[in-house]
């Protein structure tokens, strides 16, 4: 009884530990994304403001 007790909350841990790691790097990935979307635009800017000038 305290084996298989022990055994499933070591499960559920390690379950909940999974699922913050995947979290973490989905917002990590998202973050990327949107860093390199912003630097795209700040480049794409630039290079209007040169052709204005």
């Amino acid at each position: 009884m305290l084996n298989s007790k022990f055994i499933f909350k070591t499960m559920w841990i390690f379950q909940q530990h999974r699922s913050n790691i995947n979290e973490n790097s989905c917002v990590s990935i998202k973050l990327s994304l949107i860093n390199t979307h912003t630097k795209k635009k700040e480049k794409k800017d630039n290079n209007e403001n040169l052709i204005l000038q």
